[in-house]
């Protein structure tokens, strides 16, 4: 008899497409691995099924997102604590030129979300 790996608990016994978990107290587990110590194959896995491409853009943007280090300092405030956020920590031209850069960055990511 043949098998085929499904996950790291689990074989598939091909011949009539049995489950056979992962334990020595089970039955089948006991003859597969007779079956296997006497030549039989175990193949390997299916590999996972490849991300949708708009998912693989998504977790690209929160990596984005998460690389941005205003926008992770503002990420848990309430509106009344981002204000007082802003007013203690922008107060010059390229403070406020950063933190609008990531401004940016953000509403982009949410605007590809819509």
């Amino acid at each position: 008899m043949a098998y085929k790996r499904l996950n790291d608990q689990l074989v598939l016994r091909l011949v009539d497409s049995a489950e056979i978990p992962e334990d020595p107290a089970n039955a089948d587990f006991r003859k597969m691995q007779e079956d296997l110590l006497a030549g039989e194959n175990l193949l390997p896995a299916d590999p996972p099924p490849a991300l949708p491409p708009e998912l693989v853009k998504l977790l690209a943007d929160k990596e984005v997102a998460k690389q941005q280090a205003r926008l992770q300092a503002l990420a848990d405030l309430s509106p009344s604590e981002v204000i007082a956020w802003v007013a203690k920590n922008v107060v010059t031209l390229a403070d406020a030129k950063e933190l609008l850069g990531a401004l940016a960055v953000a509403v982009s990511i949410l605007v590809r979300q819509l």
